[in-house]
């Protein structure tokens, strides 16, 4: 089977799960969103990015070193035995270390949120090995199924401790459930890859080489992620982090449904083309393309719709959300963007170049929070951290040029276009159904349609061919799979 056709035939496993695993997860979020305080999703939120924004250390760069072909890594078992030996040696430290801080320096709900998400992360952590064994091959069946399965009990357990006032032990079952479905059905259940340790010091001195390489830049994306929620938690409170923590992850269902199925298929596709520059092109830029023109449709329809959709789903408590929910779709909309272009670095084994940058936005980050966040409040968050993300976009697609040829104007320029245009008309028409007393239902119909139509217009007008070129090679693809 052609990479193309595997990563195609993947994407869509990933796709179809993700399909089924969102609407669980926004039924679910939607549910608990109603039925718990804002404040206790601060809590959560808080231990949340506490536990993440330590990952990249333990991490220690690994899912990249395997996923990058070397000559120690190319028997792929024993190379997996020494990554889950080195997992578990490394986790135990952290796990330590975490529980004592926790003591230390955290108190009542918060305290108890972060021991019980680091135990499960540790869990989680160990499943790892099986994971990049299935990504490298570019293999996302098994993987599928699984992020459906988490997504059913997950869901199932979550929502019946929140409904028997468990409030906090709720949101904490999501990563314990996570954590015991991994277990299941990568190790135990049919695996892919029979877990066993190992001791090689030539193939660890490689792991710990490369991971030094990209520990710079893992360590800096991930507090550039999480640090926001961190400072947020510490200067504004719980109930400004739970607001802040809810419009994040409503605005990421779109990026969820649509980009993650590609995104956590891309590295490994793009690690078998690094030595065809023209074909490693053409494959980045139709993933891209595809990412972008899809994302700014969703986020457009989503930011027009937000005030009507969150008090009709979600209740009146939460539309001083609003403003927040449709800053975190410009980062949620362009986020995905910067995963690819990012895997592009790593699939080289270029993985520095990307430290340098998120360098630069980790400075401007902490520079903008304080500048922003303490004069504008969690607005001004949302503000700096969506600013900091599109200086680290324009860096990192200025240094890909390096390894691939691709269009500024081709990849960006018409769907900005697009998403221009429909905003812009579908805040026109608003003006004129707030004056004609349209209801909510009324209004989110005929500003989706507004959008969609012309957002649509605008992209067959200018790159129907293309469009037509690339559906008709997903689809003969895809049937003969």
């Amino acid at each position: 089977m052609t990479l193309w056709r595997r990563t195609l035939v993947s994407t869509s496993w990933s796709f179809s799960a993700n399909l089924i695993s969102s609407g669980l997860l926004l039924l679910r979020a939607i549910l608990l969103a109603r039925w718990l305080p804002v404040e206790l999703f601060g809590v959560y939120g808080f231990a949340v990015a506490a536990v993440t924004v330590t990952m990249p250390i333990v991490n220690f760069g690994m899912d990249s070193a395997f996923l990058h072909r070397a000559p120690e890594t190319s028997d792929e078992k024993r190379a997996a035995a020494v990554y889950l030996t080195l997992r578990l040696i490394m986790g135990a430290v952290w796990v330590l270390l975490m529980v004592t801080l926790a003591f230390g320096f955290a108190q009542g709900e918060r305290r108890l949120a972060l021991i019980v998400l680091t135990l499960a992360q540790f869990v989680t952590l160990l499943t790892y090995p099986a994971r990049s064994v299935l990504k490298r091959r570019v293999i996302h069946r098994r993987l599928s199924l699984l992020t459906g399965v988490d997504a059913v009990l997950s869901t199932a357990v979550a929502l019946a401790l929140a409904r028997y006032g468990m409030g906090l032990w709720a949101l904490l079952s999501i990563e314990i459930v996570g954590a015991i479905v991994g277990v299941l059905m990568l190790y135990l259940w049919r695996p892919a890859w029979k877990p066993f340790l190992a001791w090689s010091v030539a193939e660890m001195r490689y792991f710990f080489h490369f991971g030094a390489r990209t520990l710079g830049a893992d360590v800096l994306a991930t507090a550039i992620d999480r640090v926001d929620d961190l400072w947020t938690g510490f200067y504004l409170g719980d109930t400004a982090l739970g607001f802040y923590n809810r419009a994040f992850a409503f605005a990421r269902y779109p990026r969820l449904l649509l980009a993650d199925p590609i995104t956590n298929v891309i590295a490994g596709s793009y690690a078998e083309l690094k030595e065809n520059r023209l074909e490693l092109s053409q494959f980045f830029f139709r993933v891209n393309a595809f990412l972008l023109r899809g994302s700014f449709l969703m986020a457009g329809i989503l930011a027009l719709i937000s005030p009507e959709l969150i008090r009709l789903v979600l209740g009146e408590k939460w539309l001083p959300m609003v403003s927040l929910f449709r800053l975190m779709l410009v980062y949620t909309m362009l986020d995905p963007i910067r995963k690819t272009v990012g895997a592009i670095f790593i699939a080289v084994g270029k993985p520095e170049q990307l430290s340098q940058i998120r360098a630069l936005q980790f400075v401007l980050l902490g520079v903008l929070l304080y500048a922003l966040g303490l004069t504008l409040g969690v607005t001004g968050v949302a503000l700096a951290v969506n600013v900091v993300l599109l200086i680290g976009l324009l860096a990192a697609l200025r240094y890909v040029r390096a390894f691939v040829d691709f269009s500024h104007r081709q990849l960006f320029l018409f769907p900005f276009l697009g998403i221009s245009s429909g905003i812009g008309a579908g805040l026109l028409l608003d003006a004129f159904l707030a004056q004609w007393g349209v209801v909510d239902f009324g209004r989110i119909v005929l500003k989706t349609a507004v959008f969609v139509l012309i957002y649509g217009t605008m992209l067959l007008l200018f790159e129907g061919r293309q469009f037509a070129q690339i559906w008709a090679l997903a689809q003969q693809t895809l049937r003969k799979r």
